[in-house]
């Protein structure tokens, strides 16, 4: 057998966060205790919102201008979204939209989520989510266009793209399932460090991921490498992860997981997943859900569609 040219290439270790990192995370009886993080708009906001995507209904999404917009409405209700992002607990389920027609709807997100902050195109600024009959299993293709459930993870496995928040927008629910999950990345940092402090450590290694975004070649994929938990001066203690992706990754690249690999991703697997630790909810038609995706681990459990309307969720990235 000849040798794998991969071997060689040393598995970068980075230097574990301080506990204080860990001090905004939360379980899933604390976020409830929590209310800023769901924003029910006030009929006259939705209105402001609804007139404002009206006035630039001729404009593609890809160019509508967040800045051009009268009133306080929009950049009020941006800048309160972008506070519990950044610096709160990182999640927002904003309803009050019902009703409201598909393109104009559209236009609405896409207005807020350039006021939030600043949209990523990597995929399209809206990537329609939805189940394309195709199996991530089979092919090297987003779990979003499946109709499994997608784990707990964060979006994006390119080391060059990472979106600072991610939007779904809830056009069409689905039939039976397809609810979102939630779940503190800080709260399970904390839980590792005092439960298995070998396996946190294990999570600050390099990790290999396969490549799904656009514009990369198979080549690149020793390349594409990064650990599960991070931690630096312009973020603090952030997470990157998709299990499969990683496994995905490493299989490609000849480079097996070792068994302590794999039991330190299973405990954070588990503690993702634990119920004191999740929170779930399902999106109506109108609502929109916004998670920090450095410091948030995120979910849908899978879904059967009504073949008739069929599940259709669409969701942005943005850098705050």
């Amino acid at each position: 057998m000849a040798p794998n040219p991969n071997a060689a290439v040393p598995r970068q270790a980075y230097p574990l966060a301080p506990a204080a990192e860990e001090a905004s995370g939360w379980d899933a009886a604390a976020l409830m205790r929590e209310t800023d993080w769901q924003i029910d708009l006030a009929a006259a906001c939705a209105a402001d919102l609804v007139q404002a995507a009206s006035r630039q209904a001729e404009r593609p999404v890809e160019q509508l201008d967040a800045r051009d917009q009268p009133g306080a409405a929009l950049p009020e209700l941006a800048a309160r979204v972008r506070h519990i992002l950044a610096q709160g607990c990182g999640v927002v389920w904003l309803r009050g939209l019902p009703g409201v027609e598909e393109p104009l709807l559209r236009r609405i997100y896409g207005l807020l989520a350039g006021c939030i902050g600043t949209p990523i195109d990597t995929y399209g600024r809206q990537y329609d989510v939805h189940d394309s009959g195709r199996s991530h299993l089979a092919q090297a293709i987003p779990v979003s266009q499946t109709n499994a459930e997608t784990s707990f993870h964060t979006d994006s496995s390119s080391v060059r793209v990472e979106p600072d928040a991610v939007g779904l927008l809830c056009v069409r629910r689905a039939r039976h399932g397809g609810r979102s999950l939630v779940s503190s990345a800080r709260r399970a940092h904390a839980c590792l460090r005092t439960a298995d402090p070998r396996a946190l450590q294990l999570l600050y290694r390099d990790y290999i991921r396969d490549l799904v975004t656009p514009g990369l070649q198979a080549t690149d994929i020793i390349a594409n490498r990064f650990p599960v938990f991070r931690w630096d001066q312009q973020y603090g203690l952030t997470l990157r992860y998709m299990r499969y992706w990683i496994e995905k990754g490493h299989e490609r690249a000849g480079l097996a997981l070792d068994a302590d690999e794999v039991a330190a991703l299973d405990r954070l697997d588990a503690l993702l997943g634990a119920p004191e630790h999740v929170v779930g909810f399902d999106l109506d038609p109108g609502d929109m859900l916004w998670v920090n995706n450095r410091s948030v681990a995120h979910n849908r459990t899978s879904y059967e569609d009504n073949p008739d309307s069929p599940r259709l969720m669409v969701r942005m990235w943005i850098n705050l």
